[in-house]
């Protein structure tokens, strides 16, 4: 099952690794989430405000709670935990 999920954009100051590349003071933004046997987070990140949006794919095992929010957030602090919410 899929879900669209828009509600918060994340920034992280500095240099941020995403294994394959880096990006400096990226944003991110949820695309999408997956929930099967695991959690698929889908992620963009664009780099200082940049017009390329790079796409990334969390995966996740542990959901015992059953808010997508409370979900996604613990996703989202795990992957990237020097990250901050925009207001």
């Amino acid at each position: 099952m899929s879900y669209s999920f828009m509600q918060k954009t994340w920034s992280i100051s500095g240099e941020q690794s995403f294994g394959e590349f880096s990006l400096l003071n990226p944003v991110i933004k949820i695309e999408g989430v997956g929930i099967g046997e695991k959690i698929q987070v889908v992620v963009s990140a664009k780099e200082n405000g940049g017009v390329y949006s790079h796409t990334i794919n969390l995966f996740y095992e542990d959901f015992s709670s059953s808010d997508i929010v409370e979900i996604v957030d613990k996703v989202m602090s795990e992957a990237f935990p020097g990250a901050e919410i925009q207001e």
